[in-house]
């Protein structure tokens, strides 16, 4: 037994604009339902949203059903940040209370450099800070864990969550199912510990894809049961995935949980914007065979040998790929300038159709060329048919273009059997928390006069009150139990559900 919770905290300009703000812009009709949930819709063709399920109204419906724009007063002051996750961890140890855990991702930016809204929420990466912390404990006996697990957040905070910051918020509480309550075995779950890499992401000051070190890594809390994944024809049952895990991220992880395994292929499966890490997701898809392949044929366990190529070879390969893309950048990556003065921009099909030819042309003449292409790890290159080669290129560049979270949990939802709710977040994409739901309920709530949602496993989770009048965040949507994942965020733009960086042409 055991609930999720979750918060998202924008920075104090952000709303959430009525479905009236939406109108009349590009390739919009001129009159919309104003039922949100069709407004949600709308600006997804618009933004590249993806939205789902019904909408469940709680307040603020007129008589016949349709969503209120009149203007709702919001005068009265928003309760602070942790009354309100007191109130949700309470909510949830009901059903779950042994321990618990929250992450919070929080992102600061240098005041001095901002230029507009939008700037202050999502600017350059060169301008904004992150901080992770991250807080988990067993309860004590007759003391309510909530209580606790803020006081224990308190205490480790290093930067408070001002204003003039976004940060999302992870937490979870559970009662001992599938693995003793230790605090290695207990939410939020990481299994690629945090670190600094080289990755490119969208510069939405300047309009350009730039290169950052970036502190990456993520958290994620699970409800549920994750019981096997599908890989290679076959059916891996959840104790193999983390033997296979183990191989192919080349980090060690001993706990018994079922959870950390969805962490460590959300490690996996998360490639956007680095070379390293899409080049060894590309190879397991097209040159490896089967999940033994990692330990040479033998079968999986924690004493069988590791023949996966060691994160050095990836880091070659990177640097084949990172040389290309710098000179192919400017005709893969188009920017546009859109309505708050920041760029979005989109992946140029014809551009990214040659980047792709050049790397082919490229790579094949290094493989042949003994002196361009002599280490020995990457030799093994020269065995792979031309069909390898072109599959291991177009699935690297395509999840260095587009394997952000929502992708990544989206495709791990269609692999994993099971029945679970899962909630992640990530230093590389800034506010944005990603919720799913497979056979077990979640659901978010908003307010479209407040920069905060919250998300969780049970209803009281979402109905807590987060002004002093006492009132609850005003509407909330249910994922439906068939596998769907929401990605959930506030820009500026008004808009309730963040767009991936990219619109694809």
């Amino acid at each position: 037994m055991c609930g999720n919770i979750g918060l998202l905290k924008l920075s104090a300009s952000t709303a959430v604009a009525s479905s009236a703000e939406f109108k009349k812009r590009r390739k919009q009709p001129d009159e919309l339902d104003r039922s949100l949930h069709r407004s949600l819709h709308e600006v997804s063709k618009l933004h590249g949203l993806r939205v789902k399920g019904g909408s469940n109204w709680t307040h603020n419906v007129s008589y016949d059903g349709r969503y209120d724009v009149v203007e709702v007063p919001r005068s009265l002051a928003m309760l602070p940040l942790f009354n309100v996750l007191q109130a949700q961890v309470a909510s949830t140890e009901v059903r779950g209370g042994q321990a618990g855990g929250i992450s919070c991702l929080s992102f600061h930016q240098n005041m001095e450099s901002i230029k507009s809204t939008f700037d202050a929420q999502f600017g350059g990466q060169s301008e904004v800070s992150m901080v992770n912390t991250r807080v988990r404990c067993v309860a004590r006996k007759r003391f309510p864990l909530a209580s606790d697990l803020i006081s224990l957040f308190k205490e480790k905070q290093t930067i408070k969550t001002k204003e003039n910051c976004t940060a999302t918020f992870v937490g979870h509480t559970r009662f001992a199912t599938s693995s003793k309550n230790m605090v290695p075995e207990l939410h939020p779950h990481e299994w690629v510990p945090f670190h600094d890499e080289s990755a490119w992401m969208f510069n939405s000051h300047t309009g350009r894809f730039e290169r950052f070190t970036i502190n990456v890594g993520l958290h994620l809390s699970h409800n549920g049961d994750f019981d096997a994944l599908e890989a290679y024809d076959q059916t891996v049952v959840v104790g193999d995935v983390g033997l296979w895990l183990e191989r192919v991220l080349h980090v060690r992880n001993d706990t018994k949980g079922d959870s950390p395994k969805l962490a460590g292929c959300m490690d996996l499966f998360r490639v956007q914007g680095r070379w390293a890490a899409a080049a060894r997701l590309a190879y397991l898809r097209c040159i490896l065979k089967s999940v033994r392949d990692v330990t040479g044929g033998e079968t999986l366990s924690k004493s069988a040998p590791n023949l996966f190529p060691n994160p050095s070879v990836w880091e070659l390969w990177s640097s084949l790929f990172d040389s290309a893309w710098t000179a192919h950048i400017g005709n893969v990556i188009r920017p546009v300038q859109r309505y708050s003065g920041h760029f979005y921009y989109y992946i140029d099909a014809s551009g990214e159709a040659q980047f792709l030819d050049f790397l082919k042309t490229e790579i094949e003449a290094k493989v042949r060329d003994m002196d361009g292409f002599s280490q020995a790890h990457l030799n093994q290159a020269r065995e792979w048919t031309s069909s390898e080669l072109k599959g291991f290129l177009y699935h690297t560049v395509r999840g260095f273009l587009r394997a952000d979270m929502y992708s990544a949990l989206s495709e791990i939802l269609s692999k994993a059997e099971g029945s679970f709710g899962v909630q992640v977040h990530c230093s590389m994409e800034p506010g944005v928390m990603v919720i799913a739901s497979k056979g077990q309920p979640m659901s978010m709530a908003f307010d479209p006069k407040r920069s905060m949602c919250l998300f969780g496993s049970e209803a009281e989770a979402v109905a807590v009150p987060v002004d002093q009048a006492g009132q609850w965040l005003s509407h909330r949507l249910d994922l439906d139990s068939a596998g769907e994942v929401q990605l959930s965020v506030c820009l500026n733009i008004k808009a309730l559900l963040v767009f991936p960086a990219a619109f694809y042409a």
